[in-house]
């Protein structure tokens, strides 16, 4: 079975469930540490401005 041996999903699931705070999570089911490996980078720095982390201005 696949799996990220960095961080591994019994781990990362644990803390998904632990937190309270607003969230959400997307499984990526063969790559690794990569996390989609910059397939879904408009999704991520989408997740990013909609938290103000982003500058929109260049």
């Amino acid at each position: 079975m696949p799996g990220d041996p960095t961080c591994p999903p019994a781990t990362v699931f644990a803390t998904y469930n632990r937190y309270r705070g607003t969230k959400s999570t997307q499984l990526w089911l063969f790559a690794d540490h990569g996390g989609g490996h910059g397939t879904e980078r408009h999704t991520q720095l989408n997740r990013i401005k909609d938290q103000g982390l982003l500058s929109t201005r260049m």
